[in-house]
């Protein structure tokens, strides 16, 4: 397990019902919205010291020395100290929300998740890129292609952290490494083991990796298929089984299904150095072992798993999510090299209708917008956006080693370390023009950075005991 550094001492610290409500807003959620909520659910009066009151969640009146008026009730929450009543539903999970889904079906959806290793937008033809990825431009034009859309980070573990767990970037480790995120930490998996789903994970290495393995099965999931269980694969690297014996497995699973729902979350492993992959299924270009030639065999396989999937019986009740974790070769000069966090992702299957989706987006935004494909009702406390909503997206989260980003439109707003926060007008690929620094922008970045921490520290990104949302 790594380190749990505090947000708040590296980038400065805010009252925690100020940090909540910009961050509610900004998800779109309305207090009171529903009643398993944590906003304006509660109702009392009590008094704390310190940040007690300051932290508590919910309405109502209180003192709290650190910030005068305080809301809710200050014995609420772990820090502080402090004595109250109150009554009401809260279950002190600040984002809890019942989100609806956009479309309505009478059994939802299979939904998979494609992770691909360390493709960026740079490698992408049909977002600018240096062209070497003709299947997934193929692809692009058959489903829901978002070009705007961006990682929360440069590994592998912030990827998988937001894709599956909708989870945004702190400056401590990604939720898979972090000690108290080892169980009752909210995936997709856990969302949907209450709709009746089965969950799987596939990676052709070895899936105690990264805490891969530890992370997964305490937060929901339910079968692991790694290396050690492939048959006779094709072609076996440093990292573990090919990017088509992955595919086959997936393929596998797919068609032989259990008598329920499934997710299924697929990591491919060859893009990644020394850049191994099997003879004959491309035409190197230059020096074999390269990065260029594994992403294009990288997408030779996913191609190839793909005109197969679009002939199969799965294929009408399965939604698919294309993306990459994070692009390779992240680097440069500026606070925040953003056009290294450019990546490609892409929704098809079943009836996804075609389209090119031009809205700046995260990759938190995804697993939000497969449950309401999927045709799934649930609770639960992601913050981001459903983009079956048409005023959905317009913003990115990023951490770039000790940096911050938060790109709304083209505004950049970076924070670094003991520092003040500075701005920047974003063109693409890597034009930084110094704006005026917005306050109201850059309390909306230093909200987004201390959420994560905050929610984690005081374990509330989870779900509450399982009830009924008919």
């Amino acid at each position: 397990m790594k380190n749990e550094r505090s947000a708040a001492d590296v980038y400065g610290g805010m009252p925690a019902g100020e940090m909540h409500d910009i961050v509610n807003r900004c998800a779109g959620l309305l207090a009171g919205a529903y009643a398993g909520a944590a906003i304006a659910t509660a109702t009392g009066t009590g008094t704390g010291t310190g940040a007690g009151a300051a932290m508590s969640i919910g309405e109502g009146t209180g003192t709290a020395t650190a910030t005068g008026a305080g809301t809710g009730t200050s014995a609420a929450m772990p820090t502080g100290t402090g004595t109250g009543t109150g009554t009401g539903t809260a279950q002190n999970i600040p984002s809890l929300h019942l989100q609806e889904p956009s479309v309505r079906r009478e059994r939802p959806l299979n939904v998979v998740l494609i992770v691909e290793e360390s493709l960026g937008a740079q490698y992408t033809g049909v977002l600018g890129g240096a062209g070497l990825t003709p299947e997934f431009d193929r692809l692009a034009g058959l489903g829901w292609n978002f070009t705007q859309a961006y990682a929360t980070g440069t590994r592998s573990v912030r990827g998988l952290e937001a894709v599956v767990a909708g989870f945004p970037p702190t400056v401590s480790d990604a939720a898979l490494r972090l000690p108290d995120a080892q169980s009752n930490f909210f995936t997709l998996a856990q969302a949907l083991r209450r709709q009746g789903y089965r969950s799987r994970f596939i990676y052709g290495g070895e899936a105690h990796f990264d805490n891969m393995k530890s992370f997964f099965f305490g937060n929901g999931f339910d079968d692991l298929y790694d290396r050690a269980t492939f048959e006779n694969p094709a072609f076996v690297g440093t990292w573990g089984a090919s990017d088509e014996d992955m595919f086959a497995q997936l393929d596998r699973l797919l068609s032989n299904p259990p008598n329920q729902p499934t997710l299924t979350l697929a990591f491919s492993v060859t893009n990644h150095s020394p850049w191994e992959y099997p003879q004959g299924r491309i035409e190197p270009l230059g020096e074999p072992a390269s990065v260029e030639n594994t992403v294009r065999y990288a997408d030779w396989a996913l191609g190839r798993f793909f005109d197969k999937a679009m002939r199969s019986d799965y294929w009408k009740d399965t939604v698919f999510l294309v993306v990459a974790d994070h692009d390779s070769r992240v680097f440069g000069a500026s606070l925040v090299p953003l056009r290294h966090f450019h990546i490609p992702a892409l929704i098809l299957g079943a009836d996804v209708p075609a389209r090119s989706d031009e809205r700046l987006i995260s990759q938190i935004d995804l697993p939000p917008t497969l449950l309401s494909l999927a045709g799934i009702r649930a609770e639960h406390p992601m913050i981001g956006h459903d983009l079956c909503r048409a005023e959905a997206g317009g913003r990115a989260l990023m951490q770039y080693s000790d940096n911050y980003g938060y790109l709304r439109d083209d505004r950049l707003l970076v924070l670094e370390p003991h520092r003040p926060p500075s701005q920047y007008r974003y063109t693409a690929p890597e034009t930084y023009e110094p704006a005026q620094l917005d306050p109201e922008l850059a309390r909306e970045a230093q909200a987004h950075v201390l959420w994560p921490a905050w929610m984690y520290k005081n374990r509330r990104y989870t779900l509450p005991p399982s009830r009924s949302t008919a």
